[in-house]
This record gives C-alpha cells, sequence and structure tokens, in this order.
C-alpha cells in the first residue's frame, strides 16, 4: 500500500512536470506579409441585458477594421436585444458594421448557424458577450492562417477578478484546464478548447457539416467542432496559441452553485465525443482525485502510514504550486502559497462533487436542459 502511494505522488509529479514542458513549447505565428481579410466576428447573447454595455465598448474597441459583427438574440427574455439596439443607435460613426440577428433555431449552436449563414467572410472568430478581448485580438490569431492547412485558431481564457478564495480558485482551475488543453493540442489529441477565444474558417465549418450530429446537445459548440475538425483535416489543422496578448477574459461565476452548474455542464459532455482518448482523459483526472481522497480514510483508519500521506500531499500541493502557478504567472496572475494550498486540499472534493451531479442531477444552462433542444 504503501508503494503504490508513494509511487503515485511520483508519477503524479512527474505528469505536472511534463504538462509544463508542453505548456511553454512555442508555436511561431508568421505575421509578414499577410493582407487583410474581411472577418465575421460572432456573438450569441441570452438574457445578457447587464454587460451588454461593457461588451460592446470593448467590441467596437478592436483595432482590426475589415470586420463585421454579428451579434445572435438566442431568445432573450430581459430586454437585452433592445438594449443592444440602442448601444448601435447612440453610436452612428461605428469603425465598422455590427448587426443583430435572431436565432433561427433553438441554443448557441444554432445561434452560430444562423450567424455563419450571414457571415460575409471565410475568417469567422467566435467570443461571448461575458468576456472582454485584447485591442489587437483579431491581429494576433489572423497569422496563423497564412497556412491554408489551419482551419482553426484556439485561444487561452481566464476569469477576472481576484478577491478572495472563490475567485482564486476559479483561476488556478482554470489554469489546469489551460494546461491539459495545451498539452491536447501538442501531443496532436486536442480534448478542449472554447469558443470564448476561436477563430475558425467557414468553409471549413461547412465542410464538417457544423454540427450536424451533437446539435441535440446545448452544450459543446467548441470541443465538438474541433473534434470534427481534427478528424477531418487532421490534427495539423487547429492549432493553439497561448500567448498572453491572446488572453480572453471572461466574467467569474457569483457562488459557489453557479460554479459547480457550469463545471458539471461542460463535463457532463464526457461520453459522447466517441473518442478513446478523450473518454481517458476524461476519467484519469478522476481517478487520481479519488487516490487522493482515499488517502484520508485510509491514514484515519491506519492503513496507511502518516509520512506517506505527507509525502502524497507535500507532492501533490508543491508541483501543482510550481506548475499552476507558471501558467498564471504567464498572464501576470500571481497568487500567494497559502491560497495554492487550499485550493490543492479543496479540489479532489470539488472534482467528486459535479461527478455526483453528472451522475444524478439533470443539467441545465441558462434555463434549458444540457441534452435537450426542448
Amino acid at each position: 500500500m504503501a508503494i503504490f502511494y508513494l509511487l503515485f505522488g511520483i508519477v503524479y509529479t512527474g505528469l505536472l512536470v511534463e504538462l509544463l514542458l508542453l505548456w511553454h513549447r512555442k508555436y511561431t505565428n508568421p505575421l509578414k506579409g499577410f493582407e487583410s481579410p474581411m472577418v465575421s466576428l460572432l456573438v450569441s447573447f441570452r438574457n445578457e441585458k447587464d454587460i451588454l454595455g461593457y461588451f460592446f465598448e470593448c467590441i467596437i474597441s478592436l483595432s482590426y477594421r475589415n470586420l463585421e459583427v454579428l451579434f445572435i438574440n438566442d431568445h432573450s427574455n430581459d430586454g437585452g436585444n433592445e438594449v443592444l439596439q440602442g448601444l448601435i443607435d447612440n453610436h452612428p460613426s461605428l469603425p465598422f458594421p455590427v448587426y443583430i440577428l435572431e436565432n433561427k433555431g433553438i441554443g448557441k449552436k444554432a445561434a452560430i448557424d444562423t450567424g455563419i449563414a450571414s457571415a460575409q467572410a471565410d475568417l469567422i472568430f467566435c467570443t461571448d458577450a461575458d468576456c472582454r478581448v485584447p485591442e489587437n485580438w483579431i491581429e494576433n490569431k489572423l497569422g496563423h492562417f497564412e497556412n491554408p492547412k489551419v482551419k482553426m485558431v484556439g485561444g487561452p481564457v481566464m476569469t477576472s477578478g481576484q478577491k478572495g478564495f472563490f475567485q482564486k480558485f476559479q483561476q488556478i482551475d482554470w489554469a489546469s484546464i489551460l494546461l491539459v488543453t495545451k498539452a491536447g493540442f501538442e501531443i496532436n489529441s486536442p480534448l478542449m478548447c472554447s469558443a470564448a477565444n476561436l477563430a475558425y474558417r467557414k468553409s471549413a465549418f461547412l465542410a464538417v457539416e457544423g454540427y450536424q450530429g451533437n446539435d441535440m446537445i446545448l452544450s459543446g459548440d467548441d470541443e465538438f467542432l474541433l473534434k470534427k475538425f481534427v478528424k477531418k483535416f487532421g490534427p495539423e489543422s487547429v492549432v493553439y496559441q497561448n500567448h498572453m496578448e491572446d488572453l480572453v477574459y471572461t466574467q467569474p461565476q457569483q457562488n459557489w452553485r453557479s460554479l459547480f452548474d457550469q463545471r458539471s455542464r461542460w463535463a457532463s459532455k464526457w461520453n459522447t465525443h466517441g473518442s478513446f482518448n478523450h473518454l481517458l482523459g476524461s476519467i484519469i483526472p478522476v481517478l487520481f482525485q479519488f487516490v487522493f481522497l482515499s488517502s484520508f480514510l485510509l491514514m484515519v483508519i491506519g492503513a496507511l502510514d502518516l509520512w506517506v500521506f505527507i509525502f502524497i500531499w507535500i507532492a501533490k500541493v508543491g508541483s501543482e504550486r510550481i506548475v499552476l502557478g507558471k501558467v498564471l504567472q504567464q498572464y501576470g496572475i500571481k497568487h500567494h502559497f497559502f491560497w495554492f494550498f487550499l485550493v490543492s486540499v479543496f479540489h479532489p472534493f470539488y472534482v467528486i462533487i459535479i461527478v455526483f451531479r453528472i451522475l444524478f442531477f439533470k443539467n441545465e444552462w441558462k434555463g434549458r436542459r444540457v441534452f435537450s433542444n426542448i
């Protein structure tokens, strides 16, 4: 028993170090001589009236000018559509055209389909209405599309705000998500990306028939599309750029319930991709957390020596502090060791709660069932 846990602590540390090495691999973004093609930016929104004003100001501050912005209203009932129209009317000298479309279906995937059908450009950029994108966000991605083999470019997303344990927990948790995301791209087996920071070719979207085959699952407009691109065009067709200049900030969840709802919704797709690598990538992290939690029980009942228990938790806390701390530092975010310690101890319980919710509760998103178009 002791040998297993000792080896487990060593292996876990080694895996995190390997992920960090993959994180630091650089991908050259060729920008020289690239023309300024037209870009269509798609933004689906639903019941987000209170943040549309801030987001609108962020979007019209983008430095790229050969651009059209298409907001797709996904059946909002909070007056957000009227708010957005008012913002457009109050800016008669917009730097590029901004349109509001009504979703022809139900859900975000249908909203993106609606936007794609109206988009004038072949290069499609996507983000969410609760995000803040850098001023040079579009230019930072365009260089990759010089290569005709590149069909999709993903980028990092991070929550804003560092008040107290809850917001710090979200940032450290996001660091682990970014770390695994980048590693998947580097080993030519991408597992996930975020629609809050995504660009792809409209022609490629149409070639893979968009969301056909998974359109009944309201969530996953990013991951399912990523897998389709890889299957159709090969892993070299997708790129993940983790530069500071490409970072998109999103609003942190406001309470634990909303955070668990969000993460449960994301994780609920674990067995719907038809990919063994994705299935394995979903199960292994959960098993790791079960092992860490089991050490508490075994130590309490005397089946595990105290020094072994201390060793594996020092390995966990220490390696996560170093590796996830490096990821956050790349984006100018620093947290004291104390916060990493708290997050590291709490995280296994957090993961198990999410697993429990997936297995025994119905997941909803903006008032809709995740696995239903009702």
